[in-house]
């Protein structure tokens, strides 16, 4: 990387603009650009484009160039709750269908506080142990909304497939916009590819 076309104009962002999207984003860049590198392409950074703007990242080999723009947006907290206490449950769930053997599959519901999630993961831990005593399929409706299936399972354990809840979010318009400004940016200067990274705020 220490021979690449504006490594040290990237080098210099990292180091002075420490805004996490920001950040993030420059460190997509110099992703895109290893990767481009160990396949022994050509690589450009901070290219200058038609409008006045700069490229992220230019790759070239032969007559092939490809042009990259890295993004990272950040997730609002009440996505970024929802998304750890997913993962959670998920990581739990999937540890207590291979100790009793069963499959659980259904949606998880809404984050909860802690003593309420306690007492759901007791109750859904109760269900599968009598659905691998008996046999039979077990339901489980959750504290505020969320119903789980847990069934015996005669082949793999697991937990597939498994719904979270629905956050009330702009990220498909914040999504739209990047698009939307990034399209603007490489206008006359040719077709580019996004890299698209996500951040907790």
């Amino acid at each position: 990387m220490q021979s690449t076309v504006g490594w040290a104009k990237v080098r210099n962002e990292l180091r002075t603009d420490l805004r996490i999207d920001r950040w993030v984003s420059t460190l997509l860049q110099v992703e895109v650009a290893g990767l481009g590198s160990r396949e022994e392409w050509q690589i450009e950074l901070e290219r200058p484009l038609p409008n006045g703007g700069t490229t992220d990242v230019t790759l070239t080999k032969t007559s092939t160039k490809l042009i990259v723009e890295t993004k990272a947006m950040l997730l609002s907290g009440g996505e970024q709750e929802a998304s750890e206490y997913f993962y959670q449950m998920v990581q739990t769930l999937m540890a207590l269908a291979w100790k009793y053997d069963v499959r659980i599959t259904g949606s998880i519901g809404p984050p909860l506080s802690p003593d309420a999630q306690a007492q759901w993961l007791n109750r859904i831990e109760k269900a599968a142990e009598k659905a691998a005593r008996n046999g039979k399929p077990q339901t489980i409706l959750g504290p505020v909304s969320g119903q789980l299936e847990i069934t015996k399972e005669t082949g793999m354990p697991g937990v597939t497939p498994l719904e979270g809840v629905l956050i009330e979010t702009d990220v498909g318009k914040r999504l739209v916009d990047k698009l939307f400004k990034t399209n603007k940016q490489y206008e006359n200067a040719g077709p580019a590819c996004v890299r698209l990274g996500i951040v907790k705020e």
